[in-house]
């Protein structure tokens, strides 16, 4: 049986490996309890969107299949990997050698997932702004903003309804600004 050498063993250095597709955050749990591990990263995206007029949060894989792990590698580690992790298929590498991630890439990887901590969407209206609900029981109603609250990504407004002036709390998501056309 040859032995493995990998000539940068003492060495944290990045790694891809190849896991189960949504077993990502399992796999990261177990490396976070080896000793031979110091850093590992699952790249999440938080996708906020309207469904059945509620406002839904869940979380996207931005590489399903993939974690990415700052490990000590040497034969016993490798080993270990490879055959008492659970959920852990491969690591990615040529022919014999696991083949480290280049810091370029470890780099834009960390900034992606700093940029895309929350996906909020930019709020283009402003008070007193005219505007129209898009979604909801209000649907196609017209009113005025009100009020705006950035941290929750909610704006009040004002609509006429049925004669009767009535305060609304809304999602960002479920108003549009209205450009205003002028008479004259």
């Amino acid at each position: 049986m040859s032995k493995l050498v990998l000539p940068y063993a003492k060495l944290s250095r990045w790694y891809t490996l190849v896991v189960y597709p949504g077993k990502e955050a399992d796999v990261k749990l177990d490396l976070e309890k080896c000793d031979f591990v110091d850093r590992v990263l699952v790249p999440c995206r938080t996708i906020i969107e309207m469904k059945k007029e509620q406002r839904k949060e869940w979380t996207k894989r931005l590489y399903p299949g993939y974690v990415f792990a700052l490990l000590r590698l040497d034969e016993v580690t490798w080993q270990h990997l490879m055959n008492r992790m659970y959920g852990v298929l491969d690591i990615l590498r040529d022919k014999y050698h696991p083949i480290p991630l280049k810091s370029s890439e470890v780099s834009s990887l960390i900034e992606s997932i700093g940029i895309e901590k929350r996906q909020e969407k930019e709020i283009d209206f402003a008070i007193d702004d005219a505007i129209e609900v898009t979604s909801g029981p209000f649907s196609n109603f017209q009113g005025r903003v009100e009020q705006i609250n950035e941290s929750r990504q909610t704006v009040k407004v004002v609509i006429n309804i049925f004669g009767r002036i009535t305060l609304l709390e809304l999602d960002v998501l479920q108003v549009k600004k209205v450009e205003e056309s002028e008479e004259g």
